[in-house]
């Protein structure tokens, strides 16, 4: 008996308390009759929430307040609940409801008061759970990015996902003309920033709309009729060269709570990403300068030095260290190269020096056709090119051979290169691993593959083995 007492009276005290709404952004609304049990939200004027909006149905979905769940009425728009579009949710006090440009979040008011602490807790959580999110993936992303554009589109993206507005730029502070340098979104038209706030901007680092006192708007913002705006200087170490800019005008969503701070933490990492790109290129300048010395001067004396040669051996051993000099030179400035014309290299390479030794080089290769869009990062094929190199240097320098045979094989997966010669050599099991042999096992290793050496048909094998993708 004592159970059904309890039960009775939870459910007579359940009976009164309805979930309400209560807008976090976006234009202004009317709000529902607050005795109704279900809400019928749309752009129709039968609505009892009514947001007239394009984006939004005349009946775009229905919210029963009793039990908290909200059903979306085949809308062309949808429902967003916690940044995930469903079509029907029970929902919990404090979950965010976004529907077109409005964004609510779910309350019961007529809980006791200690329970409206709660609520606004779990309010103010449920806000900055997302942005936490937000600035995590923004973080990673501006890490990430090998160019100033990745980083800014990434920056305009993060600001309209985490701020309540629907646009969005980022402006020169070169004033007075202030040039609009990005904007999402794109197809917007002609931006118009607020130079009034960008002014301000560049002395205070971070200015809202609300900051400003009525009478001194100028006659443009009010013509634009701004309801909220934000400005946020990127300030680097040499001052504040642009401004991630927001606003909203009349009819549109306007900022959600903690907007400033949100986009001021967003303008720091944003410029900690570029300053770290102006010093990479930097550097990467200095070692162009470095590079382009080095060829010019240390390139001129190998050649010099090839053609000089009193015998062969020395000549080889001078195209060597010109051949390394250009893998050090040359190829990070090539980026990624495609596989199939690394090895037409390899080929090139191996004839020219085996044609200057007098023997014939026996080349082949199998396997299906390599895909054109394959390519490898300047750093491997600098590797591959060293590892065949080397290779080649131990049977000429080592076996004064007559015969030398270069196979390439490849697979969906793999990618083997061979070379076989005869002359004069030892068994491997009887050799002592010279920085020669090392350093071969070692490059293999950083290709995430391997090298063995055996004897086959009375001549010697270098077998490298390699993923035809290797790791960067």
């Amino acid at each position: 008996m004592r159970v059904m007492e309890l039960i009775a009276d939870n459910a007579r005290r359940t009976c009164g308390r309805l979930f309400g709404l209560v807008g976090l952004s976006g234009p202004p609304f009317l709000p529902p009759p607050d005795h109704r049990e279900h809400w019928l939200l749309g752009r129709a004027a039968n609505c009892d929430l009514v947001l007239a909006e394009a984006s939004i149905s005349r009946l775009h979905a229905r919210f029963d307040r009793r039990t908290g769940v909200i059903e979306d009425l085949s809308s062309g728009a949808g429902i967003e609940v916690n940044g995930q579009r469903v079509l029907r949710q029970t929902l919990a006090t404090g979950d965010r409801i976004r529907l077109g440009s409005w964004q609510f979040a779910v309350i019961q008011p007529e809980q006791p008061p200690a329970g409206l602490t709660i609520q606004r807790a779990m309010l103010d959580a449920s806000l900055a759970a997302p942005r936490l999110d937000l600035l995590l993936a923004f973080c990673e992303r501006v890490n990430g990015a090998n160019t100033t554009a990745q980083v800014e589109q990434a920056l305009l993206e993060a600001a309209l996902a985490g701020s309540g507005y629907s646009r969005a730029m980022l402006v020169s502070l070169d004033l007075p003309s202030c040039t609009v340098i990005r904007q999402l979104p794109e197809q917007a038209g002609p931006a118009r920033p607020s130079r009034l706030l960008l002014e301000a901007a560049r002395d205070g680092g971070v200015v809202e709309l609300s900051h400003i006192h009525p009478e001194d708007l100028s006659a443009s913002i009010q013509a634009r009729r701004l309801i909220a705006a934000t400005a946020v200087a990127l300030t680097g170490s040499g001052g504040s060269r642009s401004a991630l800019y927001l606003d909203a005008r009349a009819g549109e969503a306007s900022a959600r709570a903690d907007t400033a701070r949100y986009c001021q933490a967003l303008a720091q990492m944003a410029q900690m990403a570029l300053d770290r790109l102006d010093h990479e290129k930097a550097l990467w300048q200095q070692r162009e300068r470095i590079y382009a010395d080095l060829h010019d001067d240390l390139g001129a004396r190998l050649l010099n030095l090839i053609y000089r040669a009193p015998t062969p051996a020395m000549a080889d051993e001078a195209r060597i260290m010109l051949d390394d000099l250009r893998d050090v030179v040359s190829r990070p400035s090539l980026g990624r190269q495609a596989l199939a014309a690394l090895i037409a290299e390899l080929r090139h390479e191996a004839h020219r020096r085996l044609d200057a030794a007098g023997i014939k080089l026996g080349w082949t290769e199998c396997g299906p056709a390599i895909d054109p869009g394959l390519a490898w990062s300047s750093q491997a094929a600098a590797l591959l090119s060293r590892c065949l190199r080397e290779m080649l240097s131990n049977a000429l320098r080592h076996a004064t051979p007559s015969r030398v045979a270069i196979a390439v094989r490849h697979s969906d997966e793999q990618l083997i290169v061979s070379l076989r010669h005869n002359g004069r050599f030892q068994p491997p099991e009887a050799w002592t691993r010279g920085r020669g042999t090392r350093s071969l096992v070692d490059r293999a290793r950083a290709l995430s593959g391997t090298i063995s050496w055996q004897i086959l048909n009375d001549e010697l094998e270098a077998r490298l083995q390699l993923p035809l993708e290797p790791g960067e």
